[in-house]
């Protein structure tokens, strides 16, 4: 109404860093100007001259309403506050010619949202920083999808519910070919470079995907190339990828922070500097902002205000990467650390002096007897023929299948075989239930995790879960094991390297769980403590030949496809557990299974498998707690974020952290 009735309207819409200005001359559209917000005084003042001019012209070809003027004016103050956002007022007032009027004032801090306070994380390390999505090795994955800075399509609670997150909905279509993703329109990446757009979400998906990019070392390439193909921008805010092997687990899986997803980065950044010059540009979408990560030290984070998903409760983070526990302990105690991680012995330590812990999903502790036992004869993908140098069938716990009398099939193609095992494969067998009932679970558990830990028999599944058979418990028994080890024919032992991960930790829990080996069944192990990233090359080429200590959550769902990393579904990601026929089948079966229950069943036939052959035995379960300090600041352990990883070591999310 006030428009029809004036002579002259100037209209500013201010959206992120666009401003939109329209001028009305006499109730018709004169200009329309779309300007980046840096630029708005400038412009603004000269659109008034303009207008103005526009006016005492009659406004051009536009005919006049009235045989003069009326002294009704729309006069537009624009209010530009230091350092914060633009605001338009607009009052009616009793004048004889159009005015304009910009107004600087400085804004008091309570008057807008303001943030205050830092939080200090010490963990054992911040990751490797890798801004290019194509190079975001094991390290930079787990740190960079959840320490806040990125995000991810979907976001999965606590029970495992997916929500919408970047991707308002998706849908499936009807015959499992392809997923659609619908976006949400109002999320921005850091540091100006603009709005998500579809073509950001799928050059991200193509870029790290085995199957449209074969450069790609991202930790879940492997997983990418067995389930997708091409990703592509429908239009700005719809994204359509193609399925070249339904999982039933879309779209919590891979597109979620649930298991080390995929967060969506700039397709701006990376035109910009290529994929070596993005590899220190951390520009992401997330409520905080990166603002310095340096390998082997820190990251510094800034929060978003007014963030599009949330904005933080404290101003600023530093993750600090303290690899002693004992200073962990200590900045914790003296108040430089609010929030750190502790193994479970010093809990205890860390709630007299304020503490509170918050869950996070724990770790199975696993030894894989798979390697070596690369026994997969074609990709369970493509069906060509696997190449698999570091099958050794010298090794003792390594068997032959293809040796004269066995039957490759009835042994490695069923849940259980239906007649007896030939010797090239059962003395195998053997050896590696022997070295499985010699470890001390309940001795491990103790000294290690201060009693906190519980034993653990099957890989993927707790004890506690109601899919586990107690038949699968695997007693502790030296001397059986001694037995079984002299009908292997290896009563005198024999030579073994195990790779061990890095760290005093590492090595502790290697040697804990190797004692009776040396002490007792005469084995001579050494341990590989080479970097990750050293020995991961022979994990995906199936050269490894070295037992693995392997670590896995505790809440991997039974119902999801069993057999991660121990089979050709992996091809050209890591194959770290062997390559082994009957998880290629149970994972392609479950895969494509819509249905729950029979997604379970296969499971249970797998675990039947994995209990006979015992490729890779439990050994503990080991809870994960936060530590933080109650009386600085609150944190609601209701309000988690899945942090499925138990091994993830920065504290998240931080933008639930709020200053007391």
């Amino acid at each position: 109404p006030a428009m029809t009735m004036s002579n002259f309207y100037l209209m500013v819409v201010v959206v992120g860093h666009d401003v939109l200005a329209i001028i009305i001359v006499r109730g018709r559209l004169m200009f329309d100007f779309k300007f980046r917000r840096s630029s708005l005084i400038p412009l603004i003042l000269l659109l008034s001259l303009a207008a103005v001019a526009a006016t005492a012209c009659g406004g051009g070809d536009v005919e006049e309403a009235a045989a003069a003027p009326t002294a009704e004016t729309i006069i537009q103050t624009v209010i530009v506050e230091k350092d914060g956002p633009v605001v338009v007022a607009t009052s009616l007032v009793e004048v004889t010619k159009v005015v304009e009027k910009v107004v600087e004032v400085t804004v008091a801090p309570a008057a807008r949202n303001t943030l205050s306070g830092e939080v200090v994380v010490a963990t054992n390390t911040v990751g490797v920083p890798v801004g290019t999505p194509e190079l975001c090795v094991p390290g930079c994955g787990n740190e960079k999808y959840l320490m806040g800075a990125w995000s991810t399509l979907f976001r999965a609670t606590a029970d495992g519910t997916t929500h919408p997150h970047v991707a308002e909905s998706w849908e499936l279509a009807p015959d499992n070919s392809s997923i659609t993703f619908k976006l949400r329109s109002d999320v921005e990446f850091h540091q100006g470079y603009g709005p998500l757009t579809a073509e950001d979400v799928a050059w991200t998906i193509n870029s790290v995907n085995g199957a449209t990019n074969p450069d790609s070392i991202h930790d879940n390439v492997g997983d990418y190339a067995a389930n997708y193909g091409l990703a592509t921008a429908v239009d700005e805010s719809t994204v359509k990828v193609i399925i070249t092997n339904f999982d039933s687990r879309t779209p919590r899986y891979l597109f979620s922070e649930f298991w080390q997803g995929v967060a969506i980065s700039s397709k701006a950044v990376f035109d910009e500097f290529g994929k070596e010059g993005m590899r220190d540009k951390f520009i992401g979408t997330g409520p905080f902002e990166v603002d310095e990560w340096v390998d082997d030290s820190h990251i510094y984070l800034n929060a978003v205000s007014d963030h599009w998903y949330k904005t933080p409760g404290v101003a600023s983070a530093k993750i600090l990467e303290v690899p002693e526990e004992a200073t962990r302990i200590a900045m914790f105690e003296t108040g430089q650390a609010q929030i750190t991680r502790v193994n479970l012995p010093n809990v205890p330590k860390l709630l007299l002096k304020g503490g509170k812990v918050r869950p996070v999903v724990g770790s199975q502790k696993t030894i894989s007897f798979g390697a070596g036992n690369y026994l997969e004869k074609v990709g369970a993908r493509d069906g060509e023929p696997l190449a698999t140098p570091g099958f050794d069938a010298s090794l003792p716990w390594v068997g032959d299948p293809n040796a004269a009398g066995c039957d490759y099939d009835d042994m490695l193609l069923n849940s259980l075989p239906s007649k007896p095992v030939c010797d090239e494969m059962e003395n195998a067998r053997l050896v590696r239930q022997a070295l499985a009932m010699s470890i001390d679970r309940a001795g491990i558990g103790d000294a290690i995790y201060g009693g906190l830990a519980s034993e653990s028999y099957m890989t993927h599944l707790s004890a506690d879960d109601p899919n586990h058979k107690d038949e699968w418990k695997i007693e502790y028994d030296v001397e059986k094991a001694k037995e079984l080890m002299a009908q292997a024919g290896y009563a005198d032992g024999f030579e073994m390297q195990i790779y061990a991960g890095v760290g005093a930790e590492s090595l502790e829990f290697a040697t804990a769980l190797s004692a009776a080996w040396q002490s007792e069944l005469g084995i001579n192990v050494t341990f590989d403590q080479q970097a990750y990233s050293a020995i991961r090359p022979t994990f995906v080429d199936r050269s490894n030949k070295e037992l693995v200590v392997g670590g896995w959550t505790t809440s991997w769902p039974p119902d999801w496809p069993q057999g991660r990393e121990d089979n050709s579904w992996f091809d050209g990601g890591t194959m770290k557990y062997g390559a082994l026929p009957f998880s290629a089948l149970t994972y392609g079966k479950m895969l494509g299974e819509a249905d729950i229950a029979k997604r379970t069943a296969t499971a249970v036939e797998w675990y039947e498998h994995e209990n006979f052959w015992r490729w890779q035995p439990g050994i503990v379960d080991v809870p994960t707690f936060d530590v933080y300090n109650g009386d600085t600041i609150t944190w609601d352990p209701q309000r988690a974020t899945s942090i499925w990883w138990g091994g993830v070591a920065v504290a998240m999310p931080l933008e639930d952290v709020q200053m007391n």
